[in-house]
């Protein structure tokens, strides 16, 4: 016997604005509501903390990458001669 679990909306937002002027700021009321989670062991976290963390990552990935990027090229030319020493080889022995 399988018991199947219904999705649930993860946040219900009701928004009010009312017309401003230009000296007046706009006023907005939200309401959020967290779903409760299924599992005893699982916390959810707010939207914008989960935002933060993901755009946190996405520096942390983009900083990593872009280091792999410099010593790649630092193999690449590290290795540039050796290459070229191993091409004319190849040449020289396939013209014999």
């Amino acid at each position: 016997m399988t018991t199947s679990l219904n999705p649930r909306p993860v946040y219900t937002k009701t928004r009010t604005s009312k017309k401003k002027t230009m000296t007046e700021q706009p006023t907005t009321n939200e309401t959020l509501t967290k779903v409760q989670s299924h599992l005893a062991d699982i916390q959810l976290i707010d939207r914008n903390a989960l935002w933060e963390d993901f755009t946190n990552r996405c520096k942390i990935n983009n900083y990593e990458v872009g280091e792999v990027m410099k010593d790649l090229k630092r193999v690449v030319k590290a290795s540039q001669p050796h290459v070229e020493k191993l091409v004319n080889k190849v040449k020289d022995l396939r013209s014999k």
